[in-house]
């Protein structure tokens, strides 16, 4: 019942996109533990894994929006200075405009837990190069250009 509501609602969200196209302000995280591994979440109403975040609210930085996101989702606290700047990306893929500002941090994977959340089915840390089939193309595009940028430059 509950992944019926989300399917409806995305629907109805997707038509006013279309029709609208509104821009909407995003930020989403490369979250690393000590063994590289990345930290994925799935939403209800979604079988694919995504980079945790989600969308600014008013007056809201992206720092403090993934900040936010990542808590809500996952239930990691993270301070600003433990994010890096990874990107900034641009889709239309939705038929909104979406500006989205990717983070990089690292945690402590020994004391997470998976959180229990409304909007989130599950989340995971998965080694890198071993991440699900059904990750999303967005996430598996930002993966790939960390691996780039890792193995040219080792700064990451």
């Amino acid at each position: 019942m509950k992944y019926l509501v989300f399917k409806i609602i995305y629907v109805i969200l997707h038509l006013y996109w279309i029709i609208f196209r509104p821009i909407s302000l995003g930020a989403r995280c490369l979250v690393f533990d000590k063994k590289k591994k990345i930290l994925l979440v799935q939403h209800n109403g979604s079988n694919q894994w995504y980079l945790p975040g989600g969308g600014l609210k008013r007056k809201e930085t992206f720092h403090e929006a993934s900040i936010r996101e990542l808590e809500e989702e996952t239930g990691i606290k993270i301070s600003v200075d433990h994010l890096d700047i990874f990107g900034c990306y641009t889709s239309f893929y939705q038929g909104k405009r979406d500006y989205i500002t990717v983070f990089k941090a690292t945690v402590d994977s020994q004391i997470y837990q998976e959180k229990k959340c409304l909007e989130i089915k599950s989340s995971k840390f998965f080694y890198i190069n071993k991440v699900p089939e059904n990750t999303s193309p967005g996430t598996m595009r930002r993966i790939r250009e960390y691996q780039l940028l890792e193995s040219q430059s080792g700064r990451w």
